[in-house]
């Protein structure tokens, strides 16, 4: 982030040979970052500063380049990126309503509580598949998650690509009321997913963000990150509550997840038998076909 340039976003390896230009988090001392490696210097636009002994590299200038810019833009408090090298669909025409219900929401003021990575030994989609259904938490999650949510009375909002899942919560639940038009992040766990690898998970005034990056054919990184309101989430302490409950659970799904990898070659493995609490895969399942 800079005053020319609100947020730009670069590949970590630039031209020196697949070096990672930047390590960790901090802020660019005088608005450039330099690699340790070669000592090249880059600008916050991506485009190359300094290099020493420049007149070794014969027939060429290295001034002359640019790193490549990574397409980004920001909703609802994050800032989203697309990899794609060539023009984009704007940010909030690509998300639709989403965009609009983060960007009404109160998230751009929440605070990063805690982040950590999990890795599973299975495809992103799978991995994906496994945390935007509510069949299995009546049964998975029984002793966690499961007996606090009303999943048969759960929701489902097809939002173009994306999709919203309620899932009330069953102390205090009304029926009657739950069809009226109320305050869902205050009656309900939400869980966006934003087409093809986020989810966005929503439980009163704190919320829990994930993306699913594949790092190979059967190795996938989820990346979490919980944030709350600092005005209806309550304590540091009860943050820390939050964060350990929620990381039981999704262990919960990573522990089944690596018992799936390890049979994933089986010739046993066929096509998937889903229901209506699935339906969200087979919304998925279509949209990645259409740009496949």
């Amino acid at each position: 982030r800079s005053t020319l340039f609100p947020y730009t976003t670069l590949f970590r390896s630039l031209f020196i040979r697949g070096m990672r230009i930047a390590e960790g988090k901090g802020c660019a001392a005088n608005g450039y970052f330099t690699c340790r490696w070669h000592s090249w210097t880059y600008r916050m636009d991506g485009s190359i500063r300094s290099v020493p002994e420049r007149p070794s590299f014969v027939g060429l200038d290295p001034l002359e380049n640019t790193g490549p810019v990574v397409h980004c833009d920001t909703n609802g408090g994050f800032v989203w990126i697309n990899l794609s090298p060539g023009p984009v669909e704007p940010l909030h025409e690509y998300m639709g309503e989403v965009a609009t219900d983060l960007g009404n929401s109160e998230f751009p003021e929440f605070r990063l509580f805690r982040t950590t990575t999990l890795d599973v030994p299975v495809d992103w989609k799978l991995a994906v598949d496994s945390f935007i259904e509510a069949y299995h938490v009546r049964y998975l999650h029984k002793d966690t998650v499961g007996k606090s949510l009303l999943t048969p009375s759960v929701s489902y909002h097809i939002l173009g690509r994306h999709s919203l899942l309620c899932q009330p919560f069953a102390k205090g639940y009304d029926a009657e009321r739950y069809r009226q038009p109320v305050d869902h992040y205050q009656n309900a766990d939400n869980q966006f997913f934003v087409f093809p690898a986020s989810t966005l998970d929503v439980v009163g005034g704190h919320a829990y963000s994930m993306s699913f990056l594949p790092l190979a054919a059967d190795l996938t990184r989820i990346q979490i990150w919980q944030t709350y309101s600092t005005e209806k989430a309550g304590s540091i302490d009860r943050q820390e509550d939050y964060w350990e409950k929620f990381m039981e659970i999704a262990g919960e799904d990573v522990e089944v997840l690596t018992a799936v990898g390890e049979v994933r070659t089986s010739s046993a493995y066929g096509p998937m038998l889903l229901n209506r609490a699935e339906c969200r895969i087979q919304h998925m399942n279509r949209d990645r076909k259409s740009v496949v």
